[in-house]
């Protein structure tokens, strides 16, 4: 005789098991009507809440009328702030719900409004925060993060930092530059990912040691400096980069990994050096440069492979990891790829699986491509 078991039969055990593969949604919308158990059960566990880009308003609404009763549960928070028929999602969840319970909380695509200010209000309050990102778009023009709105977010992750706060990413266009004001504030943030994008008098490669000065803790660091310069757009007026004092650098002892990012914003051989000087523990190093020989006249000491070599021996002397790529708009006289090659030969006798490549890309032949990774 063949014994059939129903769904709402099943033991919590199951049931248990079960709810940590589905969202919130999913688990509203297929449990809350089977039986009293289950519906107990669903009391006890935790909640992950994803509202992607595709999902519809009558979703939102159906969820939030049940997190009226389960909003505490709410360990993690993934949500598009613009869905399929509505906007200002974000807004919209926080003006209902505390979360008072949330772990990790992502925000994509954030369209700024007036009523925005209640998720910062909310997030500064929650006492179990360990992990926060904001997603942008790449693209400036589609990035509809205001200034103001900015603002708040920096401040609150960068100086107000939640104490329990770990791991953050603040991947919008902004200069942060209220950071510099800062003397000392003290935190527990690991790792970080931000984007320094301003003018060239807002924003250069020493952006990052106030932000070091900050965030002592710091073992995974990925900086992207960009500036409003125009790419191919020839500029003959480029501010100086600021005078730095080398006996007040921040020390960043516990930093290992560290991904720098500049897009059309200057900086040379030098400042790269000081910066690194700030992390003597360094384990690797992601080094990304995009720019047009006029924002410096130092260009060229960064394609010399003897600089490098110099530079990484004497202040990361722990380094294992380097890969650098270099995309040069390049005018005038052409450069000699040989003599480029030829320096870094160095660097292919000191470290092993060391490998280097200069190409061209056929699109836009006047930019140069530098390509090296290093494996030690």
């Amino acid at each position: 005789m063949t014994i059939r078991t129903q769904l709402e039969d099943l033991s919590n055990e199951i049931f248990l098991d079960i709810f940590e593969y589905l969202n919130a949604n999913d688990i509203f919308f297929g449990f809350t009507s089977l039986n009293l158990r289950i519906s107990l059960l669903l009391n006890s566990i935790p909640l992950h809440i994803n509202i992607h880009r595709t999902c519809c308003r009558h979703e939102l609404e159906f969820l939030c009328n049940h997190l009226k009763f389960h909003s505490d549960q709410v360990v993690s928070l993934q949500v598009h702030d613009q869905i399929c028929d509505q906007t200002s999602v974000i807004a919209y969840l926080f003006h209902r719900h505390d979360f008072i319970n949330l772990h990790s909380c992502i925000f994509y695509s954030i369209n700024s409004s007036s009523k925005l200010k209640i998720a910062v209000e909310k997030l500064s309050k929650l006492p179990k925060i360990v992990l926060f990102r904001i997603i942008q778009s790449c693209n400036v023009k589609e990035d509809k993060l205001n200034t103001s709105d900015a603002f708040e977010f920096s401040q609150l992750i960068l100086i107000d930092t939640p104490s329990t706060l770990r791991s953050t990413s603040l991947y919008f266009h902004y200069n942060h530059t209220q950071i510099a004001t800062i003397s000392k504030v003290t935190t527990n943030l690991t790792h970080l990912q931000i984007i320094f994008y301003g003018t060239l008098n807002d924003i250069s490669i020493y952006s990052l040691i106030p932000l070091l000065r900050i965030h002592r803790a710091l073992r995974t660091l990925c900086v992207t400096i960009k500036s409003t310069q125009v790419i191919g757009a020839y500029n003959t007026n480029v501010p100086h980069l600021p005078f730095i004092n080398e006996n007040d650098l921040p020390l960043s002892s516990l930093l290992k990994s560290f991904d720098l990012q500049i897009v059309m914003a200057p900086c040379d051989i030098y400042s790269i050096g000081l910066i690194l000087h700030c992390m003597p523990n360094l384990y690797q190093f992601v080094f990304t440069l995009i720019r047009d020989r006029s924002l410096s006249p130092f260009i060229m000491d960064l394609i010399d492979g003897q600089n490098w070599q110099e530079m990484l021996t004497s202040h990361v002397p722990y380094l294992k990891k380097f890969d650098f790529h270099i995309s040069l708009l390049k005018y005038g006289q052409p450069l000699d790829f040989d003599n480029i090659v030829n320096s870094f030969r160095c660097l292919v006798n000191l470290y092993h699986q060391w490998d280097m490549c200069i190409s061209r890309w056929e699109y836009w032949p006047n930019i140069l491509f530098v390509f090296s990774k290093l494996n030690k």
